[in-house]
């Protein structure tokens, strides 16, 4: 018989010889290799968790998983990684989490235990690197990193890269990650292996917005009544004996009411429509894993909470609901799903409904007309200057709305056609505010501001915080024709009005660009290093008649007295000195 010591050297040659692993043998390498978390005498099993092997063994170069929470899968990445550095001579790994104060404590509760725990992983464990930050397995690397202050070690070359909690990361910092797989070994039209989880936010942000270029992969079941193999959908199959909608309207004051049998919650089958048996959820040899666009090469996976099931997660799931004062967010959590709301998106619905407006069409060119006849008077406008400008005009009315009356996009020619057009729909509408954004085109937004007495234009920063000794998310400085704008509650502001169906749009083909660009701005929370929820609005998309009709807003704002005030004409100050915005 063996000693502990010659089976550890002979793990260790296994190890050594398998330098072109077999990614097919990932779960099997890990139930040989890895024990039980709660009880380390006992191996890793996948017992309740038989979704997960796919996901393991999948050979892709790029697999993304959108997920709900608690259903095992950080700690399935945990063991991948593991296992990947383990089988793998002189590869570096980078496994990114929102912060590094986050990735230092699951560096220590979950790597650790499993490498401590593992006969293999423990022998190959180079103690003298051995930290919340690095770890050397062999000839092999592993890198713990944040994403929003790691920036030195974003320039460490990897192999593979496993991405975390995606859509609560730095994205503009998970892309340059990307970047460092860029010698990688090539592998398909990719480089390198690259993992990504997470629960999702909103459509077209983060895992969804990988997940839905991917294959899609869902996790069947066979139905007890029909025998098909089905996929049912948590938001449209649940169904809750005494409620008849769907889980789109149950609400969390539903689980009071009596007339609703919660408890008694099941799945319908999308084919023959008849209650799929619990049991059947449980059973791995009921369940497949189907992939929607097969051929594709980025392989994703959706994970419900019936794909690690208990007897009665159904209605564990819809209990859950009460925990979370928004349903978006238990949508997002508890089911896996983006979902979007008056809070955190602007309703393609409610912009579609208000689009009753007769345009104004002012004439081309900036001369010719004659402005004498224009009657209209204290109209507002909003400008997104760029190599293209964006501009909306809108006419306040009663009880606090706005109807815009015109949009316009506007291409920079290099010979001052920009600004003398600008100028001249300001002249044209009648404008009495008009806000545009002061960088990165400072002539421009300078020569707009000094073209009008002071109080009819600015140019607006935005900012991140309230200025000290104010109350409001706006800090007008007159004699500079300067605003200061706190930029996410502009926008929180902005969303609520349009949401509530303060704006209607003007009956022309450029309304479809302004609903479209305002459809791709998305409030999102991240969390900054000491952990706090930090919220703000991110671009899915062109977002550029957002920051128009942001501009606006603002503009119909500065017609309440208490921001306007006389004074003498000012200009910008000098751009170095003041931080310019970022979309």
């Amino acid at each position: 018989m063996l000693n502990s010591q010659a089976r550890s050297f002979l793990d260790r040659v296994k190890v050594g010889v398998s330098s072109s692993i077999d990614l097919t043998r990932l779960a099997y390498w890990i139930e040989k290799n890895t024990t039980h978390p709660k009880d380390n005498t006992k191996p890793w099993s996948f017992a309740g968790h038989e979704f997960q092997k796919a996901i393991l063994n999948d050979p892709a170069a790029r697999v993304v998983v959108r997920k709900c929470s608690q259903v095992g899968v950080s700690e399935l990445s945990v063991r991948m990684t593991l296992a990947l550095l383990a089988t793998l001579r002189n590869h570096t790994a980078i496994y990114t989490l929102p912060t590094s104060s986050f990735a230092a404590t699951f560096s220590k509760t979950r790597f650790d235990p499993v490498v401590q725990n593992s006969t293999v992983l423990n022998d190959m464990l180079n103690r003298n690197l051995d930290n919340v930050a690095v770890k050397q397995l062999g000839s092999s690397f592993l890198y713990v990193l944040g994403t929003f202050t790691q920036k030195a070690a974003i320039s460490i070359p990897s192999d593979i890269l496993i991405n975390d909690e995606v859509d609560f990361s730095n994205q503009q910092a998970l892309t340059t990650f990307s970047s460092r797989l860029g010698h990688a070994e090539k592998r398909g039209n990719s480089r390198g292996l690259r993992r990504e989880f997470s629960t999702p936010t909103c459509s077209g942000f983060g895992i969804s917005k990988s997940f839905e270029t991917s294959s899609q992969a869902a996790y069947g079941v066979e139905c007890n009544h029909c025998y098909s193999t089905v996929f049912p959908q948590f938001m449209e199959d649940v169904r809750v004996p005494g409620f008849e909608g769907l889980m789109d309207e149950f609400e969390r004051e539903d689980l009071l009411d009596f007339r609703y049998k919660v408890s008694e919650a099941f799945v319908e089958c999308p084919e023959c429509h008849q209650p799929i048996d619990p049991t059947a959820f449980l059973n791995p040899e009921k369940r497949q894993w189907v992939h929607k666009f097969p051929t594709r090469e980025v392989k994703g996976y959706q994970v419900f909470p019936y794909d690690a099931p208990s007897a009665d997660i159904f209605s564990e799931t819809l209990y859950e609901l009460a925990n979370y004062d928004r349903k978006s967010d238990w949508i997002n959590f508890k089911v896996g799903l983006p979902a979007e709301d008056a809070e955190s998106s602007f309703l393609r619905d409610v912009l579609n409904n208000h689009k009753t407006v007769a345009p104004l069409q002012p004439p081309s060119g900036s001369d010719g007309a004659d402005l004498s006849k224009y009657r209209h008077k204290g109209l507002v406008m909003g400008v997104d200057i760029g190599k293209i400008s964006w501009v909306l005009v809108g006419k306040p009315t009663e009880r606090s709305k706005i109807d815009i009356v015109w949009a316009e996009r506007i291409r920079q020619d290099g010979d001052g056609a920009l600004l003398a057009r600008l100028c001249f729909l300001v002249k044209w509408f009648g404008v009495t505010k008009a806000v545009v954004d002061a960088g990165p085109d400072f002539t421009t937004s300078m020569g707009f501001v000094s073209a009008f007495p002071l109080g009819r234009t600015y140019a607006n920063y935005y900012v991140r915080a309230k200025s000290k000794g104010t109350l409001s998310h706006l800090l007008v400085k007159e004699e500079e024709g300067i605003i200061n704008t706190v930029r996410t509650e502009s926008f929180d502001i902005a969303a609520r009005q349009v949401n509530a169906g303060r704006f209607s749009l003007p009956k022309m083909g450029e309304t479809e660009a302004v609903i479209e660009h305002l459809g791709n701005l998305k409030r999102i929370s991240t969390k900054n290093n000491q952990g706090e929820v930090t919220p703000s609005w991110t671009s899915t998309g062109a977002d550029h008649y957002g920051h128009a009709l942001n501009y606006l807003n603002i503009a119909a704002t500065l017609l309440d007295k208490r921001f306007s005030v006389p004074g003498v004409q000012g200009v910008l100050p000098m751009a170095a000195k003041v931080k310019v915005k970022t979309k």
